[in-house]
């Protein structure tokens, strides 16, 4: 579990917004810019994975999944307090750059704290979880945005990676 939470925020979160986004444009206008709410995390999550790849080599997975979970939770709370469609997407492509490093993280972590016989098993579990979150997004971001406001798609970050990163926490550190 400490493992694979990371790995369903990321790619939740890339399900998640769809759903919400004609509440999000109907709340902040420029219906011609919000299709970059989408856009802007993935390009960033795509910029940001290969970057975690080399400082997980140099500070260790622990540690950098700390990071990225910081630089992910902070930038959902500033998505969820955006007060326009730019300041918004600058949240999102902040988020994206924390997403990037929870996907890459939790793949190297399991190479770093799982027996070489159970990996094939834990990527499996990995491939679960993406199938898993890529259905729950959706659902649930079209709930929440309809019961909650389409704030409430990020603000659901916070108690999922606060228990993420306790989870992180309980993994042994390596040496470099």
């Amino acid at each position: 579990p400490s493992i694979m939470l990371p790995m369903f925020l990321a790619v939740v979160d890339q399900t998640i917004v769809a759903t919400a986004l004609p509440a999000i444009a109907a709340s902040l206008g420029n219906i011609d810019r919000v299709s970059l709410v989408v856009v802007s995390y993935l390009v960033a999550t795509t910029v940001a994975a290969p970057l975690y790849g080399q400082l997980r080599d140099m500070h260790g997975g622990r540690r950098m999944m700390l990071i990225a979970l910081t630089v992910f939770l902070g930038a959902s709370l500033l998505c969820a307090v955006a007060t326009s469609i730019e300041m918004l997407i600058v949240a999102r492509v902040l988020q994206g750059l924390g997403g990037g490093g929870l996907m890459t993280l939790t793949q190297s972590l399991i190479g770093e704290s799982v027996p070489p016989r159970e990996r094939a098993r834990y990527q499996g579990y990995l491939a679960a979880v993406m199938v898993t979150s890529s259905v729950f997004g959706p659902v649930v971001g079209g709930y929440l945005a309809h019961a909650f406001g389409w704030r409430s798609i990020f603000l659901i970050n916070l108690p999922l990676g606060a228990l993420a990163m306790l989870l992180t926490l309980r993994l042994p550190v390596r040496p470099q």
